[in-house]
């Protein structure tokens, strides 16, 4: 992406200087009255100008146009990530005070404006009714959806969604997070990403005993849906088959 980033530059430069010497080349051309000169000006600009148009036209100068101020972006192909330009519901496990309950964040991707990038600014309330403001950025790769949240600058929460291509079943996503927890914990959970909150509700924390079972089931047929087995390892120690019934 750097590299990117600085051929970009470097080209914009370059057309920046070749315009500059072609409109020079035309005012000395019609003062001096040398359509020679005018002339070469002439295709000075031409040149640029079909030059930009060719390179503007390559994804890659497309998706880093909006970031050359803004380095080390998580960015992706736009076609990946345009159904994701919209709000969302994210639903994930933490621990308050030893006990694990779910959380509730809304993202809105719909005010991303940047080609080739997902990122937003919001804000939700912490157990103690506390107002905070986070960062989320938004990636694809391959099949694959990753968010990465920061607050005040440091990262605090990683999502991976491993199945987006064949997995949107009723507007629903299911992977796993990581995270830093409320108990100062470090945490390997459940999340969903949903595009509704009709089922679940908007509560930032969610501890009710009924609901946190209904989401605990929610994921766990999602994921099983999936078909992956959980926490696999050779000695089979950790190993949770879903399809096991």
């Amino acid at each position: 992406m750097d590299t990117i980033q600085t051929n970009t530059k470097r080209e914009l430069a370059f057309h920046y200087v070749l315009i500059s010497t072609a409109l020079i080349l035309l005012y000395t051309g019609f003062y001096f009255s040398q359509p020679i000169i005018t002339t070469i000006g002439g295709a000075f600009i031409g040149a640029s100008i079909s030059s930009v148009y060719s390179r503007f036209a390559d994804k890659d100068i497309i998706n880093s146009f909006g970031l050359l101020s803004q380095p080390q972006k998580f960015t992706s192909e736009e076609s990946a990530i345009k159904e994701f330009r919209r709000k969302w519901h994210m639903y994930y496990v933490n621990r308050n005070k030893g006990s694990y309950v779910w959380r509730h964040i809304v993202v809105d991707f719909s005010k991303a404006t940047i080609p080739g990038y997902l990122n937003t600014n919001e804000k939700n309330e912490n157990p103690g009714g506390k107002e905070y403001e986070f960062n989320v950025e938004a990636g694809v790769r391959g099949n694959k959806l990753i968010t990465i949240h920061t607050i005040k600058g440091k990262e605090n929460l990683i999502r991976i969604f491993p199945s987006i291509n064949n997995e949107a079943m009723d507007g629903y996503y299911f992977g796993f997070v990581c995270l830093t927890t409320l108990d100062n914990t470090r945490l390997l959970g459940a999340t969903i990403l949903a595009d509704n909150s009709l089922e679940f509700g908007e509560a930032p924390l969610i501890n009710d005993p009924e609901l946190m079972k209904k989401l605990d089931k929610r994921w766990y047929e999602g994921i099983k849906k999936l078909n992956f087995d959980l926490m696999a390892t050779p000695s089979g120690l950790l190993q949770v088959n879903v399809n096991d019934e």
